[in-house]
């Protein structure tokens, strides 16, 4: 990271460079599978909800470290979630709690972008964050949807063997 900030940023202030990093949140900053294998990976949605609410699942610790020293190196951290806006206060808070903070932006779905693939919509988020002048060094998920589709320098794919997103 530290490496592409000065190739990206070289002399140049961070505040005039803009650079910036994107961080999935269900399986990249919180850990489903314990609880998720507790159901035999099929959890039923009223209980997830229920999980989310009371932030049931821990950070992993290695994303939370890298989210940590992006914020460290002068990097902003975006957040882009496949969870709608109605989750947004209860994704917001559980990341709080387990001590993820400090991020420039949580991207949630809109009612209008919940029918667009986790692709689409993820892309067309990273898109938004570079028309306001944000270089986005890299973007860290499990699903391949989390940095797929352009408007990122580098993706790196978290191993998920619970289930796929298209």
């Amino acid at each position: 990271m530290r490496k592409w900030l000065t190739r990206t940023c070289g002399d140049t202030s961070q505040e005039m460079c803009k650079p910036a990093v994107v961080f999935d949140v269900d399986d990249t900053l919180l850990d489903w599978y314990v609880l998720d294998s507790q159901y035999d990976f099929n959890m039923p949605y009223a209980q997830w909800l229920t999980c989310g609410v009371e932030c049931d699942m821990p950070a992993i610790g290695a994303a939370k470290a890298l989210f940590k020293t992006a914020k460290k190196l002068g990097a902003s951290v975006f957040i882009i979630t496949g969870g709608n806006d109605a989750q947004r206060g209860v994704i917001s808070a559980c990341l709080q709690k387990r001590g993820i903070t400090g991020w420039k932006k949580l991207s949630t779905r809109s009612p209008v972008q919940e029918s667009l693939t986790a692709l689409d919509y993820k892309s067309h988020a990273r898109a938004e964050i570079e028309k306001q002048g944000w270089q986005i060094g890299f973007a860290i998920g499990d699903q391949i949807s989390d940095m797929a589709g352009g408007h990122t320098a580098q993706g790196f794919l978290l191993p998920n063997p619970m289930y796929f997103i298209p």
